[in-house]
């Protein structure tokens, strides 16, 4: 459910029903979000940290920008190695290769 800050006021009643129901009510000021009414026996959403991928490569001792780059090389080789050597400005952007235009 959406409530604006008005309808907190003037219908707090129908709020407080949807919180009955388990719903979230979504709080609008000036037609934006500004926070969110969670119902009371709800539980919170688990942490990232309770995530069952977190921590899944904890075993690697490559860095996560060698990671990015090894990644990254599949799809941009030509860029990356030409990067390398010199060839391409240094900065350059991925959309900036021809490799990644297709030619």
């Amino acid at each position: 459910m959406k409530a604006s800050i008005v309808d907190l006021r003037y219908k707090t009643r129908e709020i407080l029903e949807a919180l009955e129901r388990n719903e979230s009510v979504t709080v609008l000021y000036h037609g934006r979000v500004r926070g969110v009414i969670q119902p009371a026996g709800k539980k919170p959403a688990p942490g990232v940290a309770e995530h069952a991928f977190f921590g899944m490569h904890t075993d690697r001792t490559e860095s996560v920008a060698d990671e990015m780059e090894r990644l990254r090389r599949h799809a941009f080789g030509r860029c990356l190695d030409r990067r390398d050597r010199g060839g391409a400005k240094p900065g350059a952007r991925f959309e900036q290769c021809e490799a990644f235009q297709g030619s």
